[in-house]
């Protein structure tokens, strides 16, 4: 199987450095080095996790609802943090590619 940019990315991520929340994982990471070079630009969507879900490759936990208290312009809606984790099918898959 093929895997896109944003599904290899986001497999490489939870491979390197373990399970992630949906928010890290969509975010770039960080620069490191003296001359402050990106790693890495990650890429996740909702239809790219299910993706990935659908096909075995991650799993995915959904937290608990919780209601920021401080979440300015949110007006308090329910939030949920998403864990996701890479299984033992992604990371055979992975090294595939």
């Amino acid at each position: 199987m093929k895997l896109t940019d944003a599904q290899f990315s986001a497999l490489h991520t939870l491979a390197e450095f373990g399970d992630k929340t949906a928010e890290e994982v969509r975010m770039p990471q960080p620069m490191a080095g003296t001359r402050r070079i990106k790693l890495e630009c990650n890429i996740l969507t909702a239809p790219t996790l299910a993706k990935l879900e659908a096909f075995g490759f991650v799993s995915v936990y959904r937290c608990e609802a919780y209601a920021p208290v401080d979440a300015v312009g949110k007006r308090g809606h329910l939030r949920r943090k998403v864990v996701i984790s890479i299984t033992d099918s992604g990371r055979a898959e992975l090294a595939q590619q």
